[in-house]
């Protein structure tokens, strides 16, 4: 796996961590693929609209 940075890689490793021990939902699983993991460019539109939405702006 690819990943934007090497803090979204521990973020990721942690939250896989979670959801194997049932901890968060599938959702929530996609939702920090979609965050912490390398994506094409013509999505990066999308990751800051989810990045904006978690943090509240």
């Amino acid at each position: 796996m690819k990943y934007e940075s090497g803090i979204l890689k521990m973020i990721h490793e942690n939250a896989v961590k979670h959801y194997k021990y049932g901890i968060i939902s599938e959702e929530k699983m996609r939702e920090y693929d979609e965050l912490c993991l390398a994506q094409e460019k013509d999505t990066s539109t999308k990751r800051k609209k989810l990045i904006r939405k978690r943090i509240g702006h």
